[in-house]
């Protein structure tokens, strides 16, 4: 997925960590660190991490809200 494409928030299922680090320009391990540390929010359902598309929209200001 590449974040140019369309509006983050416009997607309708959870990002993993690979295309939240995409769109951030970061690594998954970066990306895992900054949710552990409390910069980015997201929910652990078994071993994978998921993240809100509206979220990591606001948080890199790319809403269209």
């Amino acid at each position: 997925m590449e974040c140019g494409e369309m509006s983050l928030a416009a997607v309708c299922r959870p990002l993993k960590t690979a295309e939240v680090a995409e769109c951030l320009g970061q690594t998954p391990r970066n990306i895992l660190r900054m949710v552990q540390n409390g910069q980015i929010p997201a929910k652990r359902l078994g071993s994978q991490w998921y993240y809100s598309p509206k979220k990591i929209a606001e948080l890199v200001g790319m809403d269209d809200e």
